[in-house]
This record gives structure tokens, C-alpha cells and sequence, in this order.
């Protein structure tokens, strides 16, 4: 496994490290600090290690500037300031539909957060032959992962939000066409984001075209499920009725699964399209063989042993290393 996809593992580690910070995190701020809310405490807290986190897990792939730094620092205090305020963007007079819409921003702020700090690290440095003089860099695919782990907050986060502004404007007379509203607007919404982020590096032929429309459509129209009546005056009994209502609560579960993990199906290459006699040599990069714990150039030089920090290994471990980071310029690994 390289250090990146060691990296975007981790991110999946975050999200239940999250929820379960969310649950007890929130309730020991609440406990010490009544002047929050348990909810407001519980986003609180999730929100800060989701972010700290996030920031240590990717910190050593950044190139650092000051207007990134700077940047980083404004988008992650912004994030905070309205957890602070915890006031919805518009009201309602309705406390459970503010507190709906409120939740929603919290929830799906932090995935914008994220999605906005890998296009501010990241954006057009991927693939720069700039990159390669770098110790440390970022592939494409591992770029477009992590942009994609941005839509893991941030849809739950729309679906909320959604559902909270349908009801304080009062857009949808019924309940079942409000939470198929809500739905369908967060499908769409993955759906385009995840095109969108791979569409670049996939290889486009008329039936992966039509099998993606497909697929796409199949999700889209599983929002519809709602409709399906679970009453049991319905159904003739109460254990088929509550059968029905679980069957309808999981579909859009299922159809997130079956959006995601079908996408990848269908758009994975159909072998492996690294080709070793593409590399460049060393030489036409300048800086490509580094001292892994400094970045140092060790090129021309007689020993495996970094004149600048000290950092010795030997040469296949190297060589193995030059050949990994070239790879991945190339495309050939996360």
C-alpha cells in the first residue's frame, strides 16, 4: 500500500472517529459547558477533530505557502464561526425546522470545507512536472479521491438542509413528496459531483456511456420509493408494514452504494496502462532521487546517506522510492 492510499484509509478511519466524537464529544461539552446545546457541542467537537485530522493526515503533501496557509486558516475559521453563531440561514419560527437547517449547515459546511482545501492545495499541481522535484506529491487519483471523500459530510449534510428549507418555506404540501424532493435533490447532487471528478480519467466508449446514463437514472429513480405506501391497513398486518417501511428507509442507502461502488465498476481500467519504458530517466527531472526526511537532493551522490540530515537506507530502498513517485506522476497509483 503507498503512503497515499495509506493516507485516504485513514480518511475512512475519520468518518466513524467522527460520528462517535459527534455522540459522546458533544455530550461532555454540554456537561461542562451548558451554555451549548448538546447538538451545537456535538458539531462542535466533530467538526474540530474531522479538521485536525484531515489537516495531519494531508499537512506533509501540501506545498505551503503563505496565501495557502492563509487561505487554510480563513475557510477552516469561517467553518467554526457559524457553528459558534448555530443560527440557520433563514428561519422559519419553527424550532425543529430550524434546528434542521441548522444541523444541515453544520453538517454539510465541513464537506465544502474539505472539497475547497483540496482544490486550494492541490488544484493544478497534480500532473505539473513541477511535482516531481518534490519529495512528496500528490497523484491525480489520489487528488479526486479525496476531493470525492468531501461528498461523505456534505451529503448528509444537503439532505438536512434540504429537508429543513422545503419545510420552512413550505414548498411541498405532503411529507412523502418533501423527503422525495430532499432525496432526489442530493442524488443529483452526488451523482454530478462524482462525473465530475472522474470523468477525466475514465475511457469513454458508447456502452460505458450508456451503461453510466443507466446506472445514473436507476439512482435517481430510487428516490421514489417513498411513495410506496407502509401503512398497515395497507399491507393486511403490522410485521409486513414495518417490513415495507425498512425495505423504503434503506433504499436510499442502498442506491448511494449502488451509485458509488457501480461507478467504479464500470469506469475501471480494463488492465494496467503503465508502461515502465514511459519514465523519464532521473536526470530529466533534476531532483527526483530526495532524502525522504528533508528532501534533499541525493543525486550524484557515492553513499546512501543524506549529507544535510543524516538520513541513511540503502540503494534498492532508493531506487524503489524514485520508482514509486514517478509511477505516480504517471497515473500508476494513488
Amino acid at each position: 500500500m503507498s503512503d497515499r492510499a495509506y493516507r485516504i484509509v485513514l480518511l475512512q478511519g475519520l468518518t466513524f472517529a467522527t460520528v462517535g466524537s459527534w455522540l459522546v464529544g458533544g455530550w461532555l461539552l454540554h456537561h461542562f459547558h451548558p451554555v451549548f446545546p448538546e447538538s451545537q457541542a456535538g458539531y462542535l467537537i466533530a467538526t474540530a477533530i474531522m479538521s485536525l485530522c484531515v489537516l495531519s493526515i494531508w499537512r506533509k503533501y501540501v506545498r505551503w505557502t503563505g496565501l495557502r496557509s492563509t487561505c487554510t486558516a480563513a475557510l477552516t475559521a469561517l467553518m467554526f464561526v457559524q457553528l459558534f453563531i448555530w443560527k440557520p440561514i433563514w428561519g422559519a419560527g419553527q424550532c425543529a425546522v430550524e434546528e434542521q437547517v441548522s444541523g444541515g449547515q453544520a453538517i454539510g459546511i465541513p464537506g465544502i470545507w474539505c472539497a475547497a482545501c483540496c482544490a486550494l492545495w492541490w488544484a493544478g499541481n497534480s500532473l505539473s512536472e513541477k511535482t516531481a522535484q518534490r519529495r512528496i506529491n500528490m497523484s491525480s487519483d489520489a487528488v479526486r479521491l479525496a476531493l470525492g471523500a468531501s461528498l461523505v459530510p456534505f451529503l448528509p449534510g444537503l439532505v438536512l438542509f434540504t429537508f429543513g428549507t422545503i419545510g420552512a418555506f413550505d414548498l411541498v404540501d405532503s411529507l412523502p413528496a418533501t423527503i422525495w424532493l430532499t432525496l432526489e435533490i442530493a442524488s443529483v447532487t452526488g451523482v454530478i459531483v462524482w462525473w465530475l471528478i472522474w470523468r477525466c480519467k475514465v475511457e469513454w466508449t458508447r456502452r460505458r456511456q450508456l451503461q453510466t446514463i443507466l446506472l445514473a437514472a436507476l439512482v435517481l429513480l430510487s428516490a421514489a420509493i417513498v411513495f410506496v405506501p407502509t401503512d398497515a391497513t395497507y399491507w393486511g398486518d403490522q410485521k409486513t408494514s414495518e417490513l415495507i417501511q425498512t425495505i423504503v428507509n434503506s433504499v436510499p442507502f442502498f442506491a448511494a452504494t449502488l451509485w458509488f461502488g457501480g461507478s467504479a465498476y464500470l469506469w475501471r481500467s480494463s488492465g494496467p496502462t503503465f508502461d515502465l519504458s514511459s519514465m523519464q530517466s532521473p536526470m530529466n527531472y533534476g531532483a527526483v532521487v530526495a532524502c525522504p526526511q528533508c528532501s534533499y537532493n541525493l543525486t550524484g551522490l557515492r553513499e546512501v546517506r543524506c549529507p544535510e540530515c543524516g538520513w541513511a537506507s540503502t540503494v534498492d530502498d532508493i531506487v524503489n522510492r524514485s520508482l514509486a513517485e514517478q509511477f505516480a506522476l504517471f497515473g500508476g497509483s494513488v
